[in-house]
């Protein structure tokens, strides 16, 4: 169960990402080959100049989901939209192209684009890297300062909003707030840990499990339902604030 949900985890996140991604690449494949497929449809109002200029050119435009494979999938994204994009190539580069270096041309200009996929991968992950290390420091301090854990056995009273943690009860004036297990756990975790910043990570593996920490839509959707339930106007949350390439805080209104 445990495999079957990270795997359903993995395509959640990657499905959105993955269809932008083969979006970007068939457009640039359709924009490499204009010319030609203007001249095989006999689209003369369609004949610009600019589609039958140097080939080098009309790659630049590969260069864009190149370094979104390195963004969204790391090195391994970069390097296989890297040879996709040299198989994209070769055709043209075979029957059209009238310079005799037109293969090797096109090899290093894959090359080059990997590389800089690459490197954005690379920076990513040092970005994500720096980012950790510095919500360990964090949670760390806080630890030091002597901020007191929250009990399990609250009840907090906040506005028009109840949360019993030792009964696992909400209630919002005066009635019980039904809520799932996933969303419960999200809330409660929220609450004991309220005042602070939490980030996206801690609540993912805190509330899903270890294996979890990149599934950001999960966070956006659970907390979306949450403020529909507990929220006045959802719109302009009261209780879960949102900091922006932060994570969530529960705050207690005055």
């Amino acid at each position: 169960m445990r495999l079957r949900g990270a795997l359903g985890a993995l395509r959640s996140r990657n499905s959105y990402r993955l269809a932008f991604l083969l979006a970007l690449f068939v457009i640039c494949t359709v924009l490499y080959y204009f010319g030609e497929l203007v001249d095989l449809a006999g689209w003369e109002a369609l004949r610009w100049d600019f589609f039958y200029t140097v080939h080098d050119i009309h790659r630049l435009f590969f260069l864009a989901p190149v370094i979104s494979a390195g963004y969204f999938f790391r090195i391994k994204g970069a390097v296989i939209v890297a040879i996709a994009s040299l198989i994209v190539f070769l055709p043209r580069g075979i029957l059209v192209s009238p310079f005799p270096d037109a293969i090797w041309r096109a090899v290093l200009f894959s090359i080059i684009a990997g590389a800089l996929g690459v490197l954005t991968g690379v920076m990513r992950n040092q970005s994500e890297q720096r980012s950790r290390l510095r919500i360990g420091a964090l949670v760390t301090n806080e630890s030091e300062l002597g901020i007191p854990e929250r009990r399990k056995d609250e009840v907090l009273a906040a506005g028009d909003l109840e949360v019993d943690l030792s009964r696992h009860l909400v209630k919002r004036r005066g009635q019980r707030v039904k809520l799932t297990p996933t969303e419960y756990k999200l809330l409660a975790f929220l609450v004991s840990h309220r005042g602070r910043i939490v980030n996206h990570t801690e609540l993912l593996r805190n509330v899903w499990g270890p294996e979890y920490g990149k599934e950001s839509e999960y966070l956006r959707v659970y907390i979306g339902r949450l403020r529909h339930k507990i929220e006045g106007d959802p719109s302009n949350p009261r209780f879960i604030v949102t900091e922006p390439g932060n994570g969530y805080c529960f705050v207690e209104p005055e």
